[in-house]
């Protein structure tokens, strides 16, 4: 896969201080530890070494982003095993972590999930259930101001992506309809959804495609964010972004992972936790809901 250009717009000085007035925080990669240092070599049980857990910030809106920290203490209070976190900025360096074997478990979207499906490199493991359901929608939003009201108008307007690895950041856009309508030189990589929402609506650029939940929490938490903004198509429905599995994990470590956070919406501290997540309760995978993923994926791209 050819990196894309990735058209900075003086959008890292734009967010340094839209992140600082906002209140986002900065994660330090440097700190974290690999899957060699967690796990040792000696003959412990796999039991005695810590679950080394992948989360990237383009996961989640920030206003449910912290919650993740919450969830890692739960998890070892349940498991009686250390949790090792690993916050990564973007997917590929999740993607690359689960490739070598680095990290057993990672919150990920769908689009990665499907690319890592296809390289045998992560199965399925749970799926939340946010608003009684276990899709999701990518939204193709534009400033009021641009001009858009149709995908047929986003030919020459500047555009936010988020990830090249995300589905509705991405792939939905790049290799879907609009395959033969969008130019290269059109993108800028924002780093989140959030970004890329802020990014529209204060007219930086023309549109942005992006997850609809995390527009949909903004739009209800920080209206504000949205007032300039317009939603120009919605997606057909995906399979929701999901928690999966390096596939070398033991059986009964993935079936002792997998029931905690099954059972999380069923004692206090546990929904508490998937409430500030906006997640109503983790389901059983269905592969199917994931099926239509793949035709936006083309054969050729490799991360």
């Amino acid at each position: 896969m050819k990196p894309f250009t990735i058209v900075l717009l003086s959008a890292i000085l734009f967010f340094s201080g839209c992140q600082e007035e906002e209140g986002y925080q900065e994660i330090d990669l440097n700190q974290r530890a690999t899957y060699e240092d967690l796990h040792p070599t000696d003959g412990s049980k796999v039991e005695d070494s810590p679950l080394v857990l992948a989360i990237a910030s383009i996961v989640s809106a920030k206003e449910s982003f912290s919650a993740y920290a919450d969830l890692i203490p739960y998890l070892e209070k349940k498991l009686h095993r250390l949790v090792h976190p690993v916050y990564t900025k973007n997917y590929r360096e999740v993607y690359d972590l689960l490739e070598h074997r680095k990290v057993d478990i990672a919150f990920v979207c769908c689009g990665l999930y499907a690319l890592g499906k296809r390289n045998d490199i992560m199965e399925l493991l749970a799926i939340p259930v946010v608003n009684g359901d276990t899709k999701y929608q990518a939204y193709i939003i534009a400033s009021k101001t641009s001009g858009i009201e149709s995908i047929n108008d986003l030919e020459g307007k500047t555009i936010a992506l988020t990830d090249e690895l995300s589905l509705s950041g991405c792939f939905y856009l790049l290799y879907g309809k609009t395959r033969n309508l969008i130019s290269r030189d059109q993108v800028v990589f924002s780093g989140s959804h959030d970004a890329s929402i802020q990014l529209v609506n204060r007219g930086i650029v023309d549109a942005a495609s992006v997850d609809g939940l995390i527009y949909e929490e903004i739009a209800a938490r920080r209206p504000q964010s949205v007032q300039n903004v317009r939603i120009v198509e919605k997606s057909p429905p995906f399979g929701i972004p999901p928690v999966v599995i390096h596939p070398r994990v033991p059986p009964t470590q993935r079936e002792r992972i997998q029931t905690v956070l099954l059972q999380m919406n069923e004692d206090p501290e546990g929904l508490s936790i998937l409430q500030r997540m906006g997640i109503e309760k983790f389901e059983l995978p269905n592969e199917e809901n994931y099926r239509t993923v793949f035709s936006f994926i083309p054969d050729s791209l490799t991360p």
